[in-house]
């Protein structure tokens, strides 16, 4: 999915997710950064007034993280696949 108009597009992509469990988190940090890209998400869809999958994900991982020392994550992904 590209693109989604409409929360009923939403609805149908997200349907049967509707179960969850919590949990107490091993890394306060990485829930930090979690709560970024939440925070940037809703940012960009009421700034857009769409959801475009492609643009979101690219933007995501342009941002520097702090688990993974402020690198981006499609940099650090590319330093530990040359790893493997």
């Amino acid at each position: 999915m590209d693109a989604c108009d409409s929360m009923e597009d939403i609805a149908a992509a997200t349907k049967g997710q509707d179960q969850y469990m919590t949990c107490k988190t091993a890394s306060r940090s990485a829930l930090g950064s979690m709560n970024d890209m939440a925070l940037f998400i809703g940012d960009y869809v009421n700034e857009n007034n769409r959801i475009n999958t492609d643009d979101i994900e690219k933007i995501l991982n342009e941002i520097p993280q702090r688990p993974i020392g402020y690198q981006q994550p499609m940099m650090k992904f590319g330093e530990l696949a040359m790893e493997l």
